[in-house]
C-alpha cells in the first residue's frame, strides 16, 4: 500500500505564475500511481499531477493578505489503496516596493 508522508508543506510566493512548481508529494510504501487534491482549495489555486508534483493551477488565487496558507488534502494511490494527508501550501508576501529617490512636501 502507499501511503502519503504525514507534515509535508511547501512555500510558493504570491507573484508566482501558472506553472510554477510548489513541490512534490512524498510517499511511503507501493509507487503511487496517481495523485489528487480532495479538499482545501476550492479557489482551484493549485494542481497535482499523476506523479505527485504540486503547480499552480490559478495565479491570481494567490495573495498574501487574502489567504496565506492552503491546508490541502492529497490523495494518493497505488491503484489498489488510497491514502491522504494534509499538505500545506504556505503563500509568501511579495511586499510593496517603494520606489528611492521619491520626495514630498507637507504643509506646516
Amino acid at each position: 500500500a502507499t501511503a502519503v508522508t504525514a507534515c509535508q508543506w511547501f512555500n510558493v510566493s504570491e507573484t508566482a505564475t501558472n506553472g510554477t512548481v510548489v513541490g512534490t508529494v512524498a510517499t511511503t510504501g507501493d509507487e503511487a500511481t496517481g495523485f489528487a487534491i480532495t479538499a482545501g482549495d476550492a479557489s482551484g489555486a493549485f494542481a497535482v499531477d499523476n506523479s505527485g508534483q504540486i503547480t499552480v493551477a490559478d495565479a491570481t488565487q494567490l495573495d498574501f493578505e487574502t489567504s496565506n496558507a492552503y491546508t490541502l488534502t492529497v490523495e494518493a494511490t497505488d491503484g489498489t489503496t488510497n491514502d491522504s494527508e494534509d499538505v500545506t501550501a504556505d503563500v509568501t508576501d511579495s511586499g510593496t516596493a517603494v520606489t528611492a529617490g521619491q520626495s514630498f512636501n507637507v504643509s506646516e
